[in-house]
């Protein structure tokens, strides 16, 4: 088979009418012979909710190219200006935030099937930045995939979704699709995106800086990799996985994390203080997982909480959705148009009736600060928690004055 066989692939997927996963990502996928992507966000777990495109591509000998970015701060970009190193900066800063660390749910098959991938040589990763020093706010925000199968056709889509499950499953998103076959437009769209991928693949690419993936994440997701790897089995294991999570009482929990004790004597001193206060944390002490530790603790004392998490980018907000499920904390994400608000006003009512104790939204600041959703929030205000995330972008009077 080829692409050509598969003739139900639509020129547009929007993931809240269709399953791309399994409408058009894994069985483009299954019939691929090389893969290449570049993402502004990388989740590991997208790998185990794909696995049966990636089983048929790696064994037929498949090639991955992926190209991540890592979440720069303005401190980042001062550190930078001083004199350090850029390649090595980001390189060590990669490795801070990279999950190797974190216990969650089906950590080991993630990393066995990240370990697989690399060892085989199926997977290749390189990290990219925008390399203007000078503006801190700018982020490598490119959303674009090229697959090729065994007979030259080509596929290219772009558009909103980042590499994570969220991205495909979870978010309001949108992609284009181009089949290279169906038209000259669609195949000079395919080349000039492949073009441009291989440019910045090559680090040849204007405004862009891109350096290898770092050696001592390679080596600790290696200690993973697994004699006998079976890709059947591990669909059969996360369709479990998923189903017991189903069942699960969404509430907050630390489960088997365990927060160092700093983060614990900020928690402490936060509940000493009326559950008020502010982290002040250096970059890669986990400060998101502190936020998420202050909830559960929250919630153990006072069993309903209504919790808000606001963020000034939608790349936090998604990468705030990942480390809140890692504490039983199914979310709902309030940004742009993703669909959210009736949503909004559903989970409200419901813990305003009591039916629900817990709920949690992670939101914009521009989302945050409009009318209708500060109304709907002056409902659950007597058991809200709000956490800020990078606060001093908080200061803003239409903000502050929320």
């Amino acid at each position: 088979m080829s692409f050509r066989d598969l003739d139900n692939i639509e020129v547009e997927y929007q993931s809240k009418r269709q399953n791309v996963l399994e409408d058009f990502y894994i069985p483009c996928l299954k019939e691929a012979i090389t893969y290449k992507r570049a993402v502004g966000y990388f989740s590991s777990s997208i790998l185990l909710h794909i696995t049966e495109g990636l089983g048929s591509l790696a064994m037929c000998g498949g090639k991955i190219q992926l190209l991540i970015s890592p979440t720069l701060e303005a401190k980042d970009y001062e550190a930078i200006k001083e004199g350090y190193e850029i390649r090595e900066y980001v390189s060590n800063k990669f490795i801070q935030k990279f999950d190797s660390e974190i216990e969650y749910p089906q950590k080991e098959d993630r990393y066995a099937l990240l370990a697989h991938l690399i060892s085989n040589n199926i997977l290749d990763i390189k990290i990219a930045i925008v390399a203007d020093i000078e503006n801190d706010q700018s982020i490598f925000h490119e959303k674009l995939g090229i697959m090729h199968d065994s007979e030259g056709n080509v596929i290219s889509f772009s558009g909103s979704s980042n590499e994570t499950y969220n991205g495909f499953v979870g978010n309001y998103e949108n992609i284009d699709v181009y089949c290279s076959w169906k038209s000259e437009d669609a195949e000079e769209r395919c080349i000039k995106k492949e073009s441009r991928f291989d440019m910045m693949w090559e680090d040849k690419e204007i405004g862009l800086c891109v350096i290898p993936f770092p050696k001592t994440i390679k080596e600790e997701i290696l200690k993973y990799k697994k004699d006998n790897f079976d890709y059947v089995e591990l669909d059969k294991k996360l369709v479990r996985y998923l189903k017991q999570r189903e069942q699960q009482k969404v509430t907050p929990s630390t489960g088997k994390i365990q927060l160092y004790d700093y983060q614990n004597q900020a928690i402490k001193s936060w509940v000493e203080h009326n559950y008020r206060g502010i982290f002040d944390m250096a970059t890669g002490t986990g400060k998101t997982f502190t936020g998420c530790g202050a909830i559960c603790e929250l919630y153990k004392n006072k069993k309903r909480v209504f919790s808000i998490i606001v963020c000034p980018y939608v790349h936090l907000v998604d990468q705030w959705a990942d480390d809140v499920r890692k504490f039983n904390i199914e979310p709902l994400l309030c940004y742009g148009n993703n669909g959210y608000k009736k949503k909004l006003e559903r989970l409200i009512r419901k813990f305003k009736r009591k039916t629900i104790d817990f709920a949690c939204i992670i939101i914009t600041n521009q989302s945050f600060s409009k009318d209708n959703i500060q109304n709907q929030i002056s409902k659950v205000l007597n058991d809200t928690l709000i956490i800020v995330d990078e606060a001093h972008n908080f200061g803003a009077r239409m903000i502050s004055d929320c």
